[in-house]
């Protein structure tokens, strides 16, 4: 028996993205596998971020729905600011609870204090009793007689000449062993000259290892991402790493043919463009892509397929397979790999200059490149792979 949807279409609702809740309309539904789908429309957002989504992504549009979203955007940090009023007393009542704690310490560690020293005199007033007791009770020692005495100055007067002259004799034997030494030290030395042996170099250090004025030399290189491309890369990290989706590969538009049509719109703009200094800038970055890719560029979701593609295309640069969103994620960390490389300032300028403008292209043609269907959701025996 085919299950009954709790929404219909053209229903008003909320629906999830990511974290949060957003309102959005049913615009179809369907039922696939024993399951109610609906299509989904983001209220204010393009139609490529339509989607169908199952019944756990949706929540009904009344109070009770207004309030989990409410409840997720406090979470999220995306409540309004506060205003002026309530940061003061805020800041104030901090302030008072802070002193409160301070004086309390405060008044612990006087305690603390004062019991250890009131203690240490009890103590101290005891162990001065006890020895006076003990005093009391103990009969008196008897005093050594004058031959007694004389008998312990002799033998402490032996002692120290026997101490005395065994010091001596270890000085002594101690010029012996550094003369013989120095001897067989020239003599060594001048049997080496005889023979003509080189003697030995020390150790140079490592020229390999850089020095802290080289570190600190280093140019520091800042790519700006556009502000509207950083909730792209928000998006592209919730859909993998929480609702564990994965990016079709090979990607419809590879990295290939994005650089391809960067740089034919560019030169068809302004035809006195500089080519060669886009298309060698482009190059480069696809090169760092190819490089960077599988060590730094995926998350750890991603990897079993980022292996299997690199068993059935072995021969194949990764650029020709991956798309948009994997190359966008490359230029959060490219700055870091340009401080390493031996560029002046001047081309370092120059290389910034294309990348920001490539990213700008981006950000303008971001609806036709970042589409919510190039993800798909893995299979279950995909998540058994990536545990």
């Amino acid at each position: 028996m085919a299950p009954k949807p709790k929404f219909q279409e053209a229903e008003k609702l909320l629906c999830y993205h990511g974290p949060l809740l957003y309102e959005a309309k049913c615009m179809k539904l369907d039922i696939r596998d024993g399951k109610v789908h609906y299509l989904i429309h983001y209220n204010g957002w393009n139609k490529n971020w339509d989607e169908w989504v199952q019944e756990s992504r949706i929540v009904k549009n009344n109070e009770a729905g207004y309030q989990k979203q409410r409840e997720l955007l406090k979470n999220h940090g995306a409540l309004t600011k506060k205003t002026k009023t309530a940061k003061k007393l805020e800041k104030e009542l901090l302030k008072q609870q802070k002193n409160t704690e301070k004086a309390a310490k405060e008044k612990e560690l006087k305690d603390a204090r004062k019991d250890k020293t009131s203690a240490k005199e009890k103590q101290t007033t005891k162990e001065k009793e006890k020895k006076e007791k003990e005093a009391k009770q103990r009969p008196g020692t008897p005093q050594p007689s004058a031959a007694d005495r004389k008998r312990e100055r002799e033998v402490e007067k032996e002692k120290a000449q026997s101490e005395k002259d065994k010091e001596q004799k270890d000085k002594k034997e101690d010029k012996d062993k550094s003369s013989s030494a120095q001897s067989s030290q020239s003599s060594s030395s001048t049997q080496d000259s005889a023979t003509g042996e080189p003697k030995r170099k020390r150790a140079k250090t490592d020229q390999s290892v850089e020095s802290e004025e080289t570190y600190l030399s280093k140019i520091e290189v800042k790519i700006k991402i556009p502000e509207d491309l950083k909730p792209v890369l928000v998006d592209d990290w919730d859909l993998i790493t929480r609702q564990k989706m994965l990016v079709t590969v090979p990607c419809k538009m590879t990295v290939d043919e994005i650089i391809d049509e960067y740089i034919k719109s560019k030169c068809a703009k302004n035809a006195n463009v500089n080519k060669d200094a886009i298309v060698e800038t482009m190059l480069g970055c696809k090169d760092y892509f190819n490089v960077m890719l599988g060590p730094q560029l995926l998350y750890k979701f991603e990897r079993p397929q980022y292996s299997e593609v690199l068993s059935e295309h072995p021969d194949k640069p990764m650029s020709s397979i991956y798309g948009v969103i994997h190359f966008l994620r490359l230029f959060v960390r490219l700055g870091a790999m340009l401080a390493y490389t031996a560029l002046d300032e001047r081309t370092v300028h120059i290389i910034l200059t294309h990348i920001h403008d490539f990213l700008k292209y981006l950000s303008k043609n971001g609806p036709m490149f970042f589409k919510i269907a190039n993800y798909e959701i893995a299979p279950p025996d995909y998540h058994r792979k990536a545990i």
